[in-house]
């Protein structure tokens, strides 16, 4: 029996590679974003050694890419494209490691997550089907740099410096936290201007011994860790995300339960959160939380790791449909997820800012009070004053004098007649 499988599993590899060495062709998908089956991001040329290719590929808007040794006529053949592609052999990307050989795995059906490289740009790919191995070229730096960790933020003056862990796409060191704002630098700069295109922070909290993502920022915005102390930061170059751990770290039981947000507001950390509220009566959680524009989710309890959807979603509400939009004096329905596993809600542009949170899991309600700071307890007439308009949503109307109606100026309700 076990002659005739090996026999059989031979057979399937050497018409594999027959396959290839007929095909004489590699290509690269989804490097440009496209992700199309007939048409290829980059194709590679074949080497002197037979069964590898190699060549320039331009990644401009996608770092993800999968290789394949033919194209197909239409654009999203994909089960017809199973037979002429490869993958990590996953059920998450993975990282590619630069100047590493990685494995290159025949297309399966349930398994095709794609390969990930660190940068954009121009990266040389060699091919190898003989060794079934994919190696992107590429230069780590060598050193990651933090600003912030002991209060000061000079420019050109790191308050840390991470290393680089050879063979790896992670940098570490040990770092004393003595001031609670702080931002990850891929390189020191001349300027201020040159140095901010530079910074990467957390979304969301900072939680000790947790993974944490990490987004490229623009406008000054820093981390921020509430528990001072020295951790051993990791930070992946690859995956852009960091962790501060402390063995000596033991969170503090909740002596409340919570309702979590995550979202685009923490870059979709399941580990993590951009807000929470504390239960105020039983089964009803009250407080306030800042919103970004886009997608979010609530739940009782965050999940193990960042991409730990289980965990979240046995302790999640939902909405009734997808993009269930909130706003100021929102009132939706929500539904235990197991119950039916619908959509997110959605903060659309205009809507985003501070509000009061009500969550009522006996109701099973979400209300939004008014944006916080905006106040509409008295009515009055509008007058020509030169000020804001706001719609009952909250939305910023500007100066001009809108139809008639009911809107909010200088904090007050008025009536445009």
């Amino acid at each position: 029996m076990k002659r005739n499988l090996l026999k059989s599993l031979f057979v399937t590899l050497a018409l594999v590679f027959t396959a290839i060495a007929a095909q004489a062709q590699c290509y690269i998908i989804g490097n440009d974003g496209k992700w199309l089956t007939n048409e290829a991001g980059a194709e590679l040329q074949p080497t002197t050694e037979d069964g590898v290719y190699e060549g320039d590929v331009v990644f401009d808007d996608s770092q993800y890419f999968c290789v394949c040794t033919k194209l197909m006529d239409g654009a999203y053949d994909w089960n017809e494209l199973l037979p002429y592609s490869y993958y990590p052999g996953t059920t998450e990307e993975i990282s590619i490691v630069y100047n590493k050989p990685s494995k290159l795995t025949p297309a399966m059906e349930s398994i095709n997550s794609p390969y990930m490289v660190a940068d954009l740009g121009t990266h040389k790919i060699r091919v190898d089907f003989n060794a079934m191995t994919v190696t992107v070229d590429g230069t780590f730096p060598e050193h990651i740099y933090m600003m912030g960790t002991d209060g000061e933020w000079t420019l050109g003056v790191p308050s840390a410096t991470l290393n680089h862990v050879e063979g790896t796409n992670l940098y570490k060191a040990k770092v004393k936290f003595t001031a609670n704002y702080f931002a990850f630098f891929k390189q020191m700069a001349d300027t201020w201007e040159e140095q901010e295109l530079n910074r990467w922070i957390v979304k969301g909290a900072v939680l000790p011994n947790t993974e944490l993502s990490l987004v490229k920022v623009f406008d000054k915005s820093s981390s921020y860790i509430n528990r001072l102390g020295t951790y051993e930061v990791t930070f992946d170059y690859c995956n852009n995300m960091a962790m501060l751990y402390d063995e000596t770290y033991v969170p503090e039981p909740e002596t409340e339960k919570h309702i979590y947000f995550i979202g685009e507001g923490n870059n979709w950390a399941i580990n993590t959160y951009f807000g929470k509220i504390p239960e105020v009566s039983d089964g009803v959680y009250e407080g306030q939380v800042k919103f970004e524009v886009g997608y979010f989710a609530i739940g009782t309890k965050l999940g193990n790791t960042r991409n730990d959807w289980d965990t979240f979603n046995a302790y999640r509400f939902c909405s009734y449909t997808e993009r269930e939009t909130m706003g100021a004096y929102s009132e939706k329905q929500i539904f235990k997820y197991n119950d039916y596993p619908s959509g997110s809600f959605l903060i659309e542009k205009g809507n985003e800012g501070e509000y009061v949170v009500t969550v009522d899991t006996n109701e099973m309600m979400i209300k939004f009070s008014g944006l916080v700071g905006i106040s509409i307890t008295n009515i009055t007439s509008a007058s020509d004053n030169i000020t804001n308009y706001y719609d009952l949503t909250g939305r910023n109307l500007g100066t001009k004098k809108p139809a008639k109606g009911l809107y909010i100026k200088d904090g007050k309700k008025v009536v445009v007649k």
